[in-house]
């Protein structure tokens, strides 16, 4: 019986390493011929600063004024994340991507009607 080659991956965390929300992604090919993917997350603005009421007790009690950057509804995007891959590479990470969502799915019960 002969022996097959092998290789084994160890897995560590990079000290940089952080989990992210993402919202969606903005990107495309760059000039070297490899993908960019900038992972994003919406979330409303961030008032510039909030004024609250004291009491007596000296403890926060009602908003009483918020100063706001923009006027009308906006949302902020934040860009957490660049990835730069292949054009190989990409093909692969959106494989993988579907194949992760396909077992989700299948792995969901099924809703019950009451």
């Amino acid at each position: 019986m002969s022996q097959r080659a092998h290789i084994t991956f160890r897995y560590s965390l990079a000290p940089g390493y952080r989990k992210v929300p993402m919202s969606g992604v903005w990107g495309g090919a760059m000039p070297d011929g490899s993908i960019i993917a900038n992972f994003f997350v919406d979330a409303p603005e961030i008032p510039q600063s909030v004024t609250y009421e004291m009491t007596a007790d000296h403890v926060l009690g009602e908003e009483i004024g918020r100063e706001r950057a923009s006027e009308g509804p906006v949302f902020e995007r934040s860009l957490e994340v660049g990835v730069v891959m292949s054009p190989d590479r990409a093909r692969a990470l959106a494989q993988w991507l579907l194949a992760k969502a396909e077992e989700l799915d299948r792995a969901r019960l099924p809703e019950c009607d009451e």
